[in-house]
């Protein structure tokens, strides 16, 4: 009877310890996903992928060498003071080439090492290419296969055969030895000096300067579920992935990543990524052909070639020099908010002999313009007596062929929401567009379309202790939270810390709010009308606009 007993204790013992770490491997349901999404305040969706079936080991194919520091060389962080744009993605220049499919075989490390060296290609100034990642699959002097490689920069000294002669087929085969190979490489480095991650300043330089890198990351079941927004989530997993970085955006805080499982994952192939988030970047690396490292693009506000890649926000009252409109189909487009009505002056000085026009417009309508200078005088400029508050475009071009460096200043009204506050007030959130919302009465705080009600309108009371309360003009109630992270409510005033907020200025138009009790900021979910409060951490969900209502 003891053995039995016995026996059936070690059963039950081995039940629990298989049941903990099958469930710790276990891969969570797009729905605990969206859970943990909305609960940390990620500003990113995850929905079924062309990917979501595929297992996840299959996908991530980058095995890193032991060695890779020693036998490397390293650019050490390319031109370090050379300055580079807030923003910039070399998709607007037609320098990367189309999303590739890696299928079930783990060979994303031939995708990134490829997709970097065609976008390299495109930059130094030659043709796009469509080059084999089956020959470097088939044909690389490490031994690397479908079960994991690392960078194959070595093996392109010689060149590369094309996709058309060597078709990629997703699993490893003999090598072939009968097709031309293209676009000899003359050198190929790490950035950085010799750290895992490169700081953001070297990666961005070596992007500038020379074209899409291949970097790591840690790819996780998030990742492979990804559908679009800013992708927040940090994994303390290894790198086991390969992709390519074709930019960056400072104001949102990301890199823009091409990968290589197909179109129907991510925004049609790419996902925006936090910098630093599940090590991305990682062993950054890129190729150069024969023929030298191309020269940087000259517009530092490239690319702004359409009100969504606008440069901005621009300052009132600043110079931003030594933009160009380079070409005869060249446009220049950047942004500001007014804080407020009054005059808006536009001025753009140029070339002389050259003749460069702007055009003003909100917002709400980029193909009406409210104000524009067309004169041939230089400067060009123009004001405009703005009624209505909110996000403004100018657009500069050359007329009739024009080509020309210039320099633009924009002068506008920017005094609302900073210190006196008088007078009621509504929140528009930065990544939603919505304003902040009690319903009409309910407990809990949402964001919608603003449309003028009364419980949109706050009133900010300053308290003398720098913190303000937040008043509903519908309910009177204040902002509230209900502990030290979660939901936001709208409770009527009793002097707590609960309901005083610091008011912060960003400097680009945009205010954080830090609740006094429980140090979190303002925040909206990625995927709900929900309003929270979390910790700050840079992103656009936790910037307010804070616009007087007349």
């Amino acid at each position: 009877m003891k053995v039995l007993r016995l026996a059936t204790m070690l059963a039950i013992c081995l039940i629990l310890v298989v049941g903990l770490y099958g469930e710790k491997d276990k891969k969570p349901t797009l729905e605990q996903m969206r859970m943990e999404i909305q609960q940390k305040g990620h500003t990113f969706t995850v929905d079924k992928t062309s990917v979501s079936h595929i297992p996840l080991k299959k996908l991530c194919g980058l095995v890193e060498p032991p060695d890779w520091r020693e036998t490397g060389t390293f650019d050490g962080g390319g031109q370090g003071a050379m300055a580079v744009p807030s923003s910039f993605d070399w998709r607007s220049y037609g320098n990367v080439t189309s999303v590739k499919n890696q299928g079930s075989c783990g060979s994303c490390w031939a995708f990134g090492t490829v997709g970097s060296y065609e976008g390299v290609i495109l930059v130094a100034g030659g043709p796009s290419e469509n080059l084999s990642e089956e020959w470097c699959l088939d044909c690389n002097s490490y031994g690397y296969s479908c079960s994991g490689g690392w960078w194959v920069f070595g093996d392109f000294y010689n060149g590369v055969p094309r996709e058309s002669c060597y078709p990629y087929v997703g699993s490893k085969g003999s090598c072939k030895t009968s097709c031309t190979r293209y676009h000899p490489m003359d050198t190929w480095y790490y950035v950085g000096s010799s750290s895992g991650v490169p700081s953001t300043s070297a990666i961005k330089n070596a992007i500038y300067n020379y074209g899409p890198v291949a970097a790591a990351v840690c790819a996780d079941y998030y990742m492979q579920n990804y559908s679009g927004g800013i992708f927040t989530h940090t994994s303390s997993g290894s790198v086991n992935h390969a992709i390519v970085l074709v930019g960056w955006n400072d104001s949102g805080s990301y890199w823009i990543m091409k990968n290589s499982w197909g179109t129907g994952w991510g925004e049609s192939g790419y996902m925006r990524i936090q910098y630093g988030a599940n090590s991305i970047g990682y062993a950054a690396a890129y190729g150069i052909p024969e023929g030298g490292a191309p020269p940087p693009p000259t517009d530092p506000y490239e690319p702004n070639d359409s009100p969504g890649a606008a440069y901005g926000p621009i300052d009132s009252a600043t110079n931003y020099t030594d933009a160009e409109i380079s070409t005869s189909s060249d446009e220049d487009w950047f942004h500001f908010t007014t804080q407020d009505t009054g005059t808006i002056t536009v001025s753009v000085t140029h070339e002389s002999g050259e003749d460069l026009d702007w055009y003003l417009y909100r917002s709400t309508d980029t193909s009406n313009w409210v104000a524009r200078g067309y004169t041939t005088n230089n400067p060009e400029t123009g004001s405009y007596n703005a009624t209505w508050v909110g996000k403004y475009y100018v657009k500069v071009v050359g007329y009739s062929g024009s080509t020309s460096t210039f320099t633009l200043r924009v002068t506008y009204p920017d005094t609302g929401g900073g210190g006196g506050w008088d007078g009621y007030y509504r929140l528009i959130n930065r990544y939603s567009g919505y304003a902040l919302d009690i319903n009409s009465g309910s407990s809990y705080v949402y964001h919608y379309t603003y449309n003028g009600n009364y419980d949109k309108h706050w009133e900010i009371i300053d308290l003398g202790n720098g913190y303000y309360r937040l008043k509903n003009r519908y309910n009177g109630n204040d902002l509230d939270v209900g502990g030290s992270s979660g939901y936001c409510y709208n409770y009527p005033w009793n002097g707590n810390t609960d309901k005083q907020w610091q008011i912060i200025d960003l400097g680009n138009g945009y205010y954080r709010l830090d609740n006094r009790y429980s140090g979190a900021s303002l925040d909206v979910g990625s995927s709900s009308n929900y309003v929270y409060h979390y910790p700050w951490n840079g992103n656009t969900d936790k910037q307010w606009q804070i616009i007087e209502i007349d």
